[in-house]
């Protein structure tokens, strides 16, 4: 056998190629050369694969009885019936050793039928070696995953922008081609940016043509369509279309997506929200009905703002106080549409307008009180060490003497949509101040220009 010593001589003796009198500890050849001598050669030790304790094989005939461990744990040998040539086979294995170690070859043992084991169980693989092969929603999940988690603090941090939600997709892979396509298409084109690539090249444009088309598929079909699946489908597709709109211009596309989830909420109505998904895409649909309402030529009232819509969203549904304090300021959210609306009749059609700048600062003055109002239950929440832990500023800049380490997932976003829509509020009662305090007619409104489409383009005046 290759590797195998053909005699008791020292290595000295072997290299040398010379009879070596076995005279131990320093054999006579090597003592008259005054050459170093080994010693006797050391047990070469091989380790079977489908045991963990390494045995010692002796390399003898083919012939001669051998002793080794099934995989059952019992000894086959004794008779020369399972030791024949046909129940042997080699494995090459890597030695460890540190001098760098040589390719050695295995003789390891395979009992035959009529053996301690079946013909069955000898045939099949050592269950150390066999490893189960991964779904195609297993392999997605662990992309996912990966990328999510890959660091907190720099670009793996961006997926968290498409929403809390993405956490509840992994365990419906594999379900949906077309969630299965979208999640595909927002995975790989995140990761070109992680890359480095050039930002016309972030989208991958071939993925998300397999998600659009099996996206339309899914569409068709009446049993699908409105589904949570579905759903959450459009709703990730929407995110990717706004996230990579300004590298590839599908701001078009987006407001598409945004106009079929407020239609989807509207047929689907809002259910028990039992699934925390089916929770979280509903307020998806809600943004998402801002952005179709803020996108039109004249800035129209959000469908989810009306009194029926008022008494479906009251419900808690089992959620918690901070989900229900992120639900609360989407309400109040929903109606920054119609605000836009009434403000852009006063000043492009007084004769039709059906209110008045002091129905419209009423309007604004009772939403700025509820976020107000919800800014003190967000303040208590955001004061539990559990929410989220304040500590000093690593940048030594004045104007951010603190830094907000968030400990639940659900605070960041509702921090920033609660900010964001506060300023467009006191943006908006402001502008309408200014207003009530000026004479408002045709010839004020020619001299301004034109009018603002909704309250994001409203001038500041402070």
């Amino acid at each position: 056998m290759v590797g195998a010593p053909s005699s008791n001589r020292c290595g000295t003796c072997r290299r040398r190629k010379v009879k070596c009198d076995e005279a131990w500890p320093i054999c006579g050849p090597c003592a008259k050369g005054r050459r170093y001598c080994p010693g006797p050669p050391v047990t070469r030790i091989r380790f079977v694969e489908d045991d963990t304790r390494p045995h010692e094989l002796p390399i003898g005939g083919v012939g001669q009885t051998y002793q080794a461990r099934s995989l059952d744990g019992s000894v086959a040998g004794g008779s020369g019936q399972y030791n024949s040539v046909r129940n042997l086979h080699m494995i090459t294995v890597r030695s460890t050793a540190k001098d760098g170690g040589t390719f050695q070859k295995l003789r390891l043992l395979r009992t035959r039928k009529g053996g301690p084991l079946s013909s069955q169980m000898a045939d099949e693989p050592s269950p150390m070696l066999v490893c189960p092969g991964s779904s195609a929603g297993e392999i997605l999940a662990r992309r996912l995953f990966t990328f999510i988690d890959c660091s907190d603090h720099g670009v793996g941090a961006r997926v968290r922008i498409h929403g809390m939600w993405l956490k509840e997709l992994p365990r419906r892979f594999g379900s949906s081609p077309a969630l299965d396509s979208t999640v595909a298409c927002l995975v790989s084109s995140h990761e070109a940016v992680i890359r480095g690539e050039d930002h016309s090249m972030w989208l991958d444009y071939q993925q998300y043509g397999k998600a659009i088309k099996a996206l339309q598929s899914v569409v068709d079909n009446p049993k699908e369509q409105l589904s949570t699946n579905t759903l959450a489908t459009v709703a990730l597709m929407w995110r990717i279309e706004g996230t990579f709109a300004a590298a590839t211009g599908l701001i078009g596309r987006q407001t598409v997506h945004a106009q079929a989830l407020a239609d989807m909420l509207r047929l689907r109505g809002l259910g028990p929200c039992k699934d925390n998904l089916d929770f979280l895409l509903t307020v998806d649909c809600q943004v998402a009905a801002v952005q179709s309402c803020l996108a039109r030529d004249i800035s129209q009232p959000c469908i989810f703002d009306s009194e029926e819509w008022d008494l479906v969203f009251q419900e808690r549904h089992g959620r918690s106080d901070l989900s229900m304090l992120y639900w609360n300021v989407f309400r109040e959210f929903v109606r920054y549409p119609g605000l836009g609306h009434d403000l852009y009749m006063i000043y492009l059609y007084p004769d039709k307008a059906t209110s008045t700048i002091q129905d419209v600062a009423h309007a604004a003055l009772r939403i700025a009180t509820n976020l107000e109002r919800i800014s003190h239950s967000i303040k208590a929440a955001l004061d539990d060490p559990k929410v989220c832990v304040t500590k000093p500023s690593a940048t030594g800049d004045p104007l951010i003497p603190i830094v907000f380490e968030f400990r639940d997932t659900e605070a960041a976003p509702l921090l920033g949509y609660y900010c964001f829509y506060s300023i467009a509020i006191n943006r908006m009662l402001i502008y309408l101040s200014y207003l009530l305090h000026t004479e408002v007619n045709n010839d004020l409104v020619r001299i301004r220009g034109h009018p603002p489409r909704s309250a994001l383009d409203l001038p500041y005046f402070g």
